[in-house]
């Protein structure tokens, strides 16, 4: 369901509506019934599948950055495969931190451990699409 999603959607689109969808189906099947740990247990779940869609599409669009060359610095051009490798790691410290302050403003309640994991699937699910794009359009 998840990679469906994923497949679906044409290039470009920011946040599809099919983000979470699986969660959902996770959360409201027996012998769930939609308790906060359902939800923060399936939304986390959807989020570490949709991660790994991220980590493969990184490996896939640095390795085809490598493949190319473009993984040599000079004549006054960065490393493109030296800067993907950055702004992925900068990305992942943005989305804990940004996810962490969801959390932090939630605090004084319960739905803190909803909305920080809900943080992390949207997050999550909008790198896969900037991942799948990165080349779009086609240079």
């Amino acid at each position: 369901m998840v990679e469906a999603c994923l497949s679906q959607m044409p290039v470009g689109v920011a946040h599809p509506p099919c983000v979470g969808r699986a969660a959902e189906v996770c959360e409201t099947t027996p012998p769930r019934h939609q308790t906060t740990l359902d939800i923060v247990d399936c939304r986390m779940t959807e989020a570490v599948v949709r991660d790994e869609i991220v980590e493969a599409g990184y490996d896939e669009q640095h390795s085809l950055l490598v493949t190319a060359g473009r993984n040599v610095a000079g004549n006054g051009r960065l490393s493109e495969a030296e800067a993907l490798n950055a702004a992925h790691e900068a990305w992942k410290i943005y989305r804990e931190a940004q996810c962490d302050l969801v959390y932090a403003l939630n605090q004084g309640g319960s739905i803190k451990n909803v909305r920080a994991p809900i943080c992390n699937l949207n997050m999550t699910a909008d790198r896969a699409i900037q991942m799948r794009d990165l080349f779009w359009p086609p240079q």
